[in-house]
């Protein structure tokens, strides 16, 4: 009605804060609801009432969390890296009894008095203190000791923490047995002792990560001794042989995982005993263990309930993949990266027992060919992952016959197999693919355009990751045809496609879920170029822009419509202090490359490292190490940030 006032919404009269404050006192969450149905700023607030799971990426926003999110059960710190010691006791406090899963991993150098305030969250089932060492502030024996008082706890990660010693952990464990999942990974403060205290007292234990540590066959035995354990990572354990494998095998009823990937001290004979006692292991990783023999592949068969098998880099046989397809039916992922031995006789052995194969990984099996792709066409219809990475003697024939005959296959990695445009229809018929990786393909303009011609027939695709890595023929019509297609893209490697410039990075705007973006080399970059791509990918999170020639003001729209932007490559630009400049202003940047950036200058820097409050890791030219203040170092050392000074040419 003409002359009547607009109505006024509540976010006009009440701010958020005080709106959450009032709703707070709504105990009924129907209630809450009801009232933000009153209009869309009531509605937008109300929301926040009823989160229980949080991932937080900036610090600075940890104060207004328990006014703003008073419901939390779960919450994620790891990303935000550095938590103020004061923000950790608050939230600690706000939280006490409510709080059932905190990670604050990655926050290197937390303090003792804030994990006595972590203690105090009673609640607790899960707690994640991984990557949280830092050598001036460690996480010692002292620092856990007050997670005895978390009686409730079933998940523990301490992976990292190194100086964490048997006596600590000793003193922990008899206070938490209901733990069900311990990860000890890297902490080389460890020894059998502390395994000994760990099968006493975690009789209920299901999962243990004991990946990087100093694990021998007296503490193996010790873990065969756990009567629920299902799931066991002993990773690149050098100090483990046979005979503890053995031992292992005499206990262990519910074991059903086991990772031996890296044991320099195994072969075939003790793989060959755990395994012959052991038939109801369902994951088995014995990757990088390049002393097995290839019989050691002979031993497996007997694995009938076997799901998932990796052997990367170990020898293998066509008769030992004759057998593990006879004996091993329920295989689902098979991972042959890198194995000697493979061919196409032993692949389509697999394929032809093995028919329930979802995921199999080729790479750099260079005598697999076409026939390899036809087997598993004609027996494997539920194929949905194939790495074929380094086979050049693939055939498109055998790609069509694949894509037609396996409808669910969703990553399909063709990186430097030679294909051509020849290959696009076997692409074209693969409805299904999230990922796609062409990376040293001679594929043209041809190819991608009858690729867009068929998304374009379907309504679109599904890709989330497209990897043209050096796919040098390749020009912005292309791309500029294919991308509007792809709107679910996430993830697009397109370094060193020479001929892309700013009408690729216009294509790639009408991709808003883009988070990372990889475009080294690139001509013809401009300041408008990238103001687009930002304007049009508000989730951009990585950067890879090596070799590219910024202009001055070229970052200034990343930092404005990218929020939560946190890793730039910027090495070998022709970057000067006011490309630089811009970026001071974006304070979730964690990682930063500026290596080879001939025209900085430690004016620049100053401002640059001061505002950046996020920075976990920086690369910058060893010639402006002498220019930046020891006191500049200092002060980013103790927020527990790491320069590495490189040298010319050290920069990959």
């Amino acid at each position: 009605m003409e002359g009547a006032h607009p109505r006024a919404e509540g976010s006009s009269i009440l701010s958020d804060d005080l709106l959450a404050l009032v709703f707070t006192h709504l105990g009924d969450s129907e209630d809450r609801h009801t009232a933000g149905l009153t209009c869309r700023a009531w509605l937008r607030v109300a929301s926040t009432l009823v989160v229980r799971s949080l991932h937080v990426l900036r610090p600075g926003v940890l104060p207004a969390l328990p006014a703003r999110f008073p419901t939390l059960t779960a919450l994620d710190l790891s990303a935000a890296r550095a938590v103020p010691e004061d923000a950790v006791k608050a939230i600690a406090a706000a939280y006490q009894g409510s709080l059932v899963s905190l990670s604050v991993a990655n926050n290197k150098g937390l303090a003792v008095s804030a994990l006595r305030a972590i203690s105090n969250c009673r609640s607790l089932t899960l707690l994640d203190l991984s990557n949280c060492h830092h050598d001036a502030r460690p996480i010692t024996d002292e620092a856990i000791a007050p997670l005895a008082a978390c009686r409730m706890l079933q998940t523990l990660r301490l992976a990292g923490c190194r100086a964490v010693t048997d006596t600590g952990l000793g003193a922990l464990v008899p206070a938490l047995g209901a733990l069900r999942e311990l990860s000890l990974r890297w902490c080389s403060g460890l020894t059998d002792v502390a395994l000994g205290g760990v099968a006493r007292h975690l009789v209920g234990l299901q999962r243990l990560d004991l990946a990087y540590c100093a694990v021998g066959d007296t503490g193996l035995a010790a873990v065969g001794r756990l009567p629920a354990l299902a799931e066991l990572v002993l990773a690149c354990c050098s100090c483990i042989s046979d005979a503890g494998l053995c031992r292992l095998a005499q206990g262990s009823p519910a074991l059903h995982k086991l990772d031996l990937s890296g044991c320099k001290g195994i072969s075939e004979r003790g793989v060959t005993c755990f395994v012959g006692r052991c038939l109801g292991l369902r994951e088995l990783v014995v990757a990088h263990d390049a002393q097995l023999l290839p019989r050691a592949l002979h031993a497996y068969h007997h694995l009938q309930h076997l799901q998932v098998l990796n052997v990367s880099a170990c020898p293998v046989s066509e008769e030992g993949l004759l057998l593990l397809g006879a004996g091993c039916k329920h295989l689902t992922t098979v991972t042959l990266w890198r194995c000697p031995g493979v061919t196409d006789r032993g692949v389509a052995a697999l394929a032809l027992g093995c028919r329930l194969l979802t995921a199999l990984d080729l790479t750099c099996c260079r005598d697999v060919s076409g026939a390899s792709l036809l087997a598993l066409a004609d027996f494997c219809p539920h194929l949905q992952v194939l790495r074929l990475e380094g086979c050049p003697a693939v055939t498109p024939a055998a790609l069509l016959a694949l894509a037609q005959r396996c409808p669910g296959l969703r990553h399909l990695d063709l990186t430097d197999t030679a294909l051509d445009d020849t290959a696009a229809p076997a692409l074209a018929a693969a409805a299904n693919l999230q990922v796609l990786r062409l990376g040293f393909s001679a594929l043209t303009n041809a190819g991608l355009l009858i690729l867009a011609a068929e998304y374009a027939r379907r309504g679109g695709s599904v890709l989330e990751e497209l990897d043209l890595y050096r796919c040098s023929a390749l020009e912005d019509a292309a791309l500029a045809a294919l991308l509007p297609h792809c709107p679910r893209l996430r993830k697009a490697n397109f370094s060193y496609c020479l001929r892309l410039s700013d009408a690729t990075l216009a294509a790639l705007a009408g991709c808003p879920l883009l988070d990372n973006l990889e475009m080294r080399g690139w001509a013809g970059v401009t300041t408008a170029g990238l103001a687009q791509l930002a304007s049009g990918c508000p989730r951009l999170a990585e950067l890879d822009c090596k070799h590219v020639a910024l202009q001055p003001d070229a970052l200034a729209a990343l930092v404005a419509h990218c929020p939560t932007l946190r890793q730039i490559h910027m090495s070998g630009c022709p970057a000067s202090d006011a490309t630089l400049a811009p970026l001071a202003q974006c304070h979730t940047l964690q990682t930063i490359k500026m290596v080879q950036c001939r025209f900085l200058t430690s004016q620049c820097l100053k401002p640059f490292l001061a505002g950046c409050e996020s920075l976990r890791k920086i690369k910058l030219d060893a010639r402006l190490r002498a220019c930046v203040p020891h006191q500049d170092v200092a002060a980013l050392e103790a927020r527990l940030c790491y320069i590495k000074w490189m040298q010319k040419g050290e920069d990959k």
